[in-house]
């Protein structure tokens, strides 16, 4: 008899706004939020999803860093270049996640 390996599903959850170096709440547009890797193998990594990030007031957004938190953050990676270090007014950055389930389950971190 084979082995089944049991498989799971992920969100990813993502943050709708960031704070410029003022203090003011800027409007950020995340897409896709929430980001679904859908079913992946344990202990095997996922494609590369791009995260689109938006800035969708005039101002510049000083990103002052990513990273990725909460239980189930060590699962994943960014693969590749994040967001500069500003996202002027009305642009949009992307960058790419993996994800790579060290358990069963539906698993989920912040950016």
């Amino acid at each position: 008899m084979i082995p089944k390996l049991r498989l799971l599903v992920v969100v990813f959850c993502l943050l709708a706004c960031w704070n410029i170096a003022q203090g003011a709440e800027v409007p950020i547009s995340v897409f896709p939020d929430p980001v679904q890797f859908g079913t992946v193998a344990l202990n095997s990594t996922s494609y590369p999803l791009t995260i689109f990030v938006s800035n969708l007031s005039t101002s510049a957004v000083d990103v002052t860093g990513m990273a990725i938190s909460g239980a189930n953050s060590a699962d994943f990676a960014f693969s590749g270049p994040t967001c500069a270090v500003v996202i002027d007014g009305g642009q949009t950055c992307q960058m790419n996640l993996t994800f790579t389930p060290s358990a069963t389950g539906n698993l989920s971190a912040n950016l």
